[in-house]
């Protein structure tokens, strides 16, 4: 009698042709075998993707509240009421536009804003570090997005700065007791990671597909 056992591991990830050839081989008992678990399988929701692996991952993701681009025009009001800033903010406009639209705020208004969402990225990066599941950022912001930065990255963009920890994890947990020049560059990176969000959401708002 043939192997069922073998089966799962060689069938981790095939293609369409190599499976029926592997199949052919295989004898009724060992058959009735394979089928029987591929319907355990899929009852338990078999070859769905991990939760939280895929890009943009809003619906799986746990902490999202500091997400800038996921905010409605309600949170937008809200939060720009600690700036004073909500009664100049366009009716109806959401998280993404105040990232996309460099002619919202203007003068000390646009200064405000730009430190405002500086900080409120550094403290999104933060949670992602402790989320049950993390924000999964699509490539567009990839590069930003220090809590995924590995030692090599962060000896790479942070050259000649001083800086505590050895990841983006690390250097995130003790960004309290950062040099002002570490903290500028993190902070420059969130709203880099942002503006790159804004421009993803608009896209992602009218071709999910085709923005990912």
């Amino acid at each position: 009698m043939g192997s069922a056992a073998a089966v799962p591991e060689e069938a981790k990830k095939i293609k369409e042709k190599e499976l029926e050839e592997l199949v052919a081989k295989l004898d009724k008992d060992t058959l009735k075998t394979v089928q029987a678990a591929v319907n355990k399988a899929v009852e338990a929701g078999g070859g769905a993707e991990k939760k939280g692996s895929k890009a943009h991952n809003v619906e799986d993701a746990t902490d999202m509240k500091r997400a800038i681009f996921m905010w409605d025009y309600d949170v937008v009001s809200e939060a720009l009421q600690e700036i004073e800033l909500a009664d100049k903010v366009p009716m109806g406009a959401e998280g993404c536009d105040l990232l996309t639209d460099k002619g919202i705020f203007k003068g000390n208004d646009a200064k405000e804003w730009e430190k405002m969402m500086g900080m409120c990225a550094v403290m999104f990066f933060q949670d992602q570090v402790m989320a049950e599941v993390p924000y999964v950022p699509p490539e567009s912001a990839k590069a930003h997005a220090v809590w995924l930065w590995s030692a090599a990255e962060v000896e790479k963009n942070f050259k000649d700065i001083e800086v505590k920890g050895t990841d983006g994890k690390e250097v995130l947990a003790y960004y309290s007791k950062a040099s002002e020049k570490a903290s500028d560059l993190i902070q420059s990176e969130g709203k880099k990671f942002m503006e790159a969000m804004g421009k993803f959401k608009a896209k992602f708002n009218e071709d999910p597909d085709g923005a990912l």
